[in-house]
């Protein structure tokens, strides 16, 4: 299980404000903070798992991970929120862990993204722009316990909007991070496949967003050390499901996927069927 730190490289010294309006950040963030309970009441860190479970609990806590840092990075002036909230892998596993014991760490990260979010959602009205008038009182707040089916999350859902070249221009760099550490295989693959996502004109804007940002995962996954990408194979289901679903609607974005498929998973860790 990758554990992450916070991440304080950022050079951006300006304040931090709201770049959407407050009703609509305070009402995505009530909506995650929902959403990852819900995920966290699935999880019982008293009983091993049964084989699978793991793993699509990791993919579901991986892509409402994803989704929240998206979020905070287009829903403020700057990256500090996003970096605070994203953080860095670093460390090295036990190869002894049990899946029990990951099971247990997935659940400790889990509460401490739900713990930041809850923290920032108290602290949202410090983030008013200094020519907007500063609320004074806050939605109702969300309650503690939730009921109903699983969730299943996805990096789909109503995110603020950005502009798409900056998307573009974020999946690029990770690409670039690929090829500098040598791996011009998988970089190849990845730009072609990002490149198809681009031309898929016919499909939603915010589809063609989120296949972005989930080419920009997997570049981030194959930015890291070789024997650390096994700890993050549920990032990796997450992101190849959001380029199927696109891929199910756009043939050339099929295509890409198709022929390069096989060449990016031969650097990414090993999905089972």
């Amino acid at each position: 299980m990758p554990r992450r730190k916070a991440s304080n490289d950022s050079a951006d010294d300006r304040p931090t404000y709201l770049a959407r309006p407050f009703a609509e950040v305070a009402g995505v963030l009530d909506e995650q903070i929902a959403k990852g309970r819900e995920l966290l009441g699935q999880i019982d860190i008293h009983v091993f798992p049964q084989p699978g479970r793991l793993e699509d609990l990791s993919a579901n806590y991986w892509s409402w991970h994803n989704y929240n840092a998206t979020y905070l990075e287009r829903a403020f002036t700057t990256k500090e929120l996003h970096d605070d909230f994203e953080g860095v892998v670093f460390g090295i596993v036990s190869g002894r862990e049990t899946d029990l014991d990951r099971l247990r760490e997935l659940a400790r990260d889990l509460q401490r993204d739900i713990n930041h979010l809850v923290g920032l959602r108290d602290r949202l009205p410090l983030y008013e722009p200094p020519e907007r008038p500063a609320h004074t009182t806050m939605p109702a707040p969300i309650p503690t316990k939730h009921s109903g089916p699983p969730i299943n999350v996805t990096f789909q859902g109503q995110v603020g909007q950005v502009n798409l070249a900056e998307l573009i221009k974020h999946a690029d760099a990770r690409i670039e991070q690929v090829d500098q550490r040598g791996e011009g295989g998988l970089a190849e693959g990845l730009k072609q496949l990002a490149d198809a996502i681009k031309a898929a004109s016919e499909t939603a804007e915010d589809q063609r967003e989120d296949a972005l940002d989930a080419v920009a995962v997997l570049a981030e996954v194959g930015s890291q050390p070789v024997n650390e990408r096994g700890k993050l194979r549920g990032r990796v289901r997450g992101a190849i499901a959001v380029i199927k679903d696109l891929a199910a609607v756009a043939p050339t974005v099929k295509k890409a996927l198709d022929a390069w498929g096989p060449t990016i998973m031969e650097h990414l860790p090993h999905l089972p069927s």
